[in-house]
């Protein structure tokens, strides 16, 4: 399981190791002086010291260019990255637990467990076979309507889509991953047709166990973008500005035995 240390490391604010880059260019510096300290040394075949000469020459190219990307690309993204860590993390972390804050809502109506971020298959079928999809929800629309559950989860997913064009104007500074992983949310099925199913008739179903695997696809896919955030945005921000988005504290009821489930604080978005 992916967490959150207590402290991150400086270092970890100003460069991030590339694990393809950056051991390439170290081999390319040794090769380097290989040849360098090989130049006194007989060669051991008939063009041997042309071709290290031609080999440092290529290594040397790839070290300016590594230069380059180094103070022209990456220590001014991460520069860039760090000044709308906090903003632009607080938005990922509220986005990341958008299938939390349905599940948690069904759980506080019901009486079951809080839901843990991560997915948890058995424990989600047993919640919603708690739930009749026609029973009201503990939200209204600006008319003072009540929503039923169908309808709630249409209206939360209608919120993480205005977060999601919030955090928009951050994509070109979030690594591939991070904006691939928030467009596998609005890709999920049920992000597709929750209007459909919140303004369709009333549903006979004895309860939402029938749509549990569209539920479960928008858990999974909310957690990923989880995991990008403790991934990228957490260590870049100091200790006080960090959401622990797997233990948030402060929040009724407290965990059950176990410890590792949290509720998480209802925001308003």
């Amino acid at each position: 399981m992916i967490t959150v240390k207590k402290k991150a490391r400086p270092w970890r604010r100003i460069y991030k190791f590339d694990l393809l880059l950056d051991p390439l260019v170290i081999a390319c510096v040794v090769t380097v002086v290989m040849q360098r300290l090989l130049r006194s040394v007989p060669q051991l075949f008939p063009g041997g010291a042309l071709l290290g000469d031609v080999i440092a020459a290529l290594a040397l190219s790839f070290i300016g260019a590594w230069f380059f990307n180094l103070l022209v690309i990456r220590l001014p993204k991460v520069r860039d990255k760090r000044s709308f860590a906090e903003v632009s993390g607080h938005l990922l972390a509220d986005y990341s637990l958008t299938a939390v804050k349905i599940l948690q809502a069904m759980a506080a109506e019901t009486g079951a467990p809080p839901p843990p971020r991560r997915p948890d298959q058995r424990y989600l079928k047993d919640l919603l076979s708690r739930v009749r999809p026609m029973d009201i929800a503990p939200k209204t629309d600006v008319a003072g309507t009540k929503f039923n559950w169908l309808q709630f989860t249409n209206s939360e997913i209608e919120d993480s889509a205005s977060l999601r064009n919030r955090l928009q104007p951050f994509f070109p500074q979030l690594d591939v991953a991070t904006t691939a992983a928030i467009a596998a949310v609005e890709n999920c099925h049920i992000s597709r047709i929750s209007r459909v199913l919140a303004m369709s008739p009333p549903m006979s179903n004895p309860d939402l166990s029938g749509l549990a695997d569209l539920y479960l696809d928008l858990w999974r896919a909310c957690t990923v973008v989880g995991d990008r955030y403790l991934i990228e945005i957490a260590p870049l921000v100091s200790q006080d500005e960090r959401i622990d988005i797997d233990r948030l504290e402060g929040a009724p009821p407290p965990p059950p035995r176990d410890g590792e489930r949290r509720w998480v604080p209802m925001t308003t978005r």
